[in-house]
């Protein structure tokens, strides 16, 4: 009985190491010290036990512990998400103009679990959300980094500046797919306002998975049974006006002297799913969209083409690093690099910037310079407005 009552302690050891140990990945100061003790102290009565433990040949009751530990601390950690209030109460009132969700990626200012986790919980990609605690963590080391992301406030200058170049017939509301506004809570604000007619501009360059992710989570709240009219404009990926912004980007940061002493490397968003058929679309459509700033560059500037190459952030090979690796075969003295994403995020731009920092190969007296790719000139801004009001002529059902 004493045996059997000391693994049973033993096993609560091993519930507890799993449990504050999750914790401590995914919570931040204060919390993220106050877990780590305890975590710690848990391993060290682990380790003083060990031997008396393990001389039960338990393993298979062990290893079935710690999976379960796991699976509660993954529930728990869930339980924690963010959770959106939405109420209808301006059903009544009716305004005539038209409502514009913008709509970006998002990203908050600073490392926010409940938001972290209500993300992870919407995609419902099962691999992430067993793997959540470790996603959580490494957002949380990235942030810590990164210190206060200005996502927010340059997507709101974005948005100001395009009300301010609308019509008074439109009314810009600021959403985001990943943060808050969440683009369900937006739209609850739409239909309160009185608004019926609706034009969606998602801040997104191809045909892939967020978008379809977009759609789905609109389509959900069957906006149809409040007599809401809903109208996307297009995606980004066949402007000729932003590859313009790119171009005008990357040329601030070519040497007029010396232009080939320049290697460019332009990154595509490789979304998850870009494989699947339904989304090769997109794929195509954000290959297509950089190589024609590939040739637009080469030929402005005199580049060689070959010191011009494209690579995935995530997901598709080849990968932006595997595209730096070749272009580093040149005899270069410098190289840029920009994530071609007009809703590109400080995250991203700071994942970049860590894979660089952490290469040892790069030549000495090569300088590699990262560009944000996140637009907000006024021939982009421009563009939203032109697309906008491109939607709002075609027919309203």
């Amino acid at each position: 009985m004493k045996k059997y009552n000391f693994l049973n302690k033993s096993l609560c050891y091993i519930f507890f190491l799993v449990f504050f140990g999750l914790l401590y990945f995914v919570y931040e100061e204060p919390k993220e010290s106050v877990f780590l003790v305890l975590s710690s102290i848990t391993a060290t009565l682990i380790i003083r036990n060990r031997d008396r433990l393990l001389s039960n040949k338990k393993f298979i009751t062990i290893l079935i512990y710690i999976i379960l530990s796991y699976i509660i601390s993954i529930a728990f950690i869930f339980s924690r998400g963010y959770k959106m209030e939405l109420y209808l109460n301006g059903l009544e009132q009716k305004n005539k103009g038209k409502a514009v969700m913008l709509v970006y990626e998002g990203e908050a200012e600073k490392y926010n679990l409940k938001k972290s986790i209500a993300n992870i919980k919407e995609d419902r990609n099962l691999k992430d959300i067993i793997l959540s605690p470790f996603i959580l963590w490494s957002k949380k080391r990235y942030y810590n980094e990164l210190g206060k992301s200005d996502y927010k406030e340059n997507t709101l200058k974005v948005k100001n500046q395009l009300q301010d170049l609308l019509s008074d017939e439109f009314k810009v509301y600021l959403s985001y797919i990943y943060d808050t506004t969440y683009v369900e809570e937006a739209l609850i604000q739409i239909v309160n306002d009185g608004y019926r007619d609706v034009i969606i501009c998602p801040v997104i360059l191809s045909d892939g998975q967020n978008l379809s992710i977009l759609k789905s989570r609109i389509e959900k709240m069957k906006l149809f049974k409040l007599n809401i009219t809903v109208k996307y404009t297009e995606s980004l990926w066949d402007s000729e006006t932003i590859e313009n912004s790119y171009e005008e980007l990357i040329s601030q940061h070519i040497d007029d002297d010396n232009p080939g002493n320049t290697g460019i490397v332009l990154v595509g968003e490789g979304q998850r799913g870009y494989r699947k058929n339904k989304y090769l679309k997109g794929l195509k459509e954000d290959s297509m969209f950089r190589n024609r700033i590939k040739t637009k560059l080469a030929e402005s500037y005199h580049l060689n083409e070959n010191k011009i190459k494209t690579g995935w952030f995530n997901y598709i090979e080849p990968n932006y690093m595997d595209s730096i690796n070749t272009i580093l075969e040149y005899n270069l003295g410098k190289v840029l690099i920009i994530y071609t994403k007009p809703s590109v995020t400080n995250i991203e731009n700071i994942i970049i910037t860590q894979k660089i920092r952490s290469r040892p190969d790069i030549p000495e007296g090569v300088k590699v310079l990262i560009i944000d790719g996140f637009l907000k000139d006024s021939k982009f801004i421009n563009e939203l407005k032109n697309r906008i009001e491109f939607t709002n002529f075609q027919k309203w059902e």
